[in-house]
């Protein structure tokens, strides 16, 4: 049995992840906010044969984290991958940023980040997988994300430095760097053009594809940009 944790499952990314990796021999642990779409999600791996465990909750409350190990930790004595995909943006200009939007979005995109990988990295196997999503915003700035550009390229710098610490313990660790992806974060914002955009299974493909490599072969970063952009 393949033990999978993915964050920020209910939705986008990682729902495209859940179901492309889906199939008989594969468990989930899957975390989102929204209860009724995180049980849909898992309907439907279970229709694909996978068996699936859930824990809905808010990635921004400490008690909410501590509860989310434990149940992780009960559920499976190893784990094959961890997919911290959960995420959320802001977008107004850095004069405009309040406190409660900049701690928002350090508290769901760095914080709980750490804190699951710190936690669950000792659960991982050989060369099982610990995989980040990022963003290309962690290699760039842009006008109007600065919060959210912040904390992206403190998760790069979060991953290079489990990668570094973990290959001892032969444990692999991916950051996927994607461009604009048309999800439900772009909701609101004006004219995205989200018609040029990667969609979330772009993402989930290369998601797979570092699971699925051999032994040897540590797929340290993949940077993902729409060709109409």
């Amino acid at each position: 049995m393949r033990n999978i944790v993915i964050t920020g499952a209910s939705r986008g990314i990682g729902k495209a992840t859940v179901l492309a990796l889906a199939q008989p021999g594969v468990a989930f642990f899957l975390t989102g906010r929204d209860t009724k779409a995180l049980e849909q999600v898992a309907s439907e791996a279970h229709a694909k044969g996978a068996r699936v465990e859930i824990l809905a909750g808010d990635l921004r409350e400490t008690s909410y984290l501590q509860r989310l190990v434990q149940r992780i930790e009960a559920w499976a004595s190893s784990l094959d991958a961890v997919i911290l995909n959960a995420g959320v943006a802001r977008v107004q200009p850095i004069l405009e940023t309040s406190l409660e939007d900049y701690d928002l979005q350090m508290d769901v995109n760095v914080r709980a980040a750490f804190y699951l990988a710190r936690h669950l990295a000792l659960k991982i196997r050989s060369y099982g997988l610990l995989l980040f999503v990022g963003s290309i915003a962690g290699h760039r700035v842009f006008p109007h994300w600065g919060v959210y550009c912040a904390t992206k390229h403190a998760l790069r710098a979060l991953a290079t430095t489990f990668r570094i610490e973990l290959k001892p313990r032969k444990v692999r660790v991916t950051l996927i760097s994607p461009g604009a992806v048309d999800t439900d974060l772009w909701q609101g914002i004006p004219d995205p053009r989200r018609e040029t955009m990667l969609m979330a299974e772009d993402i989930a493909r290369w998601i797979r594809y570092a699971l699925e490599e051999p032994n040897r072969v540590d797929v340290e970063e993949v940077v993902l940009t729409p060709t109409e952009r």
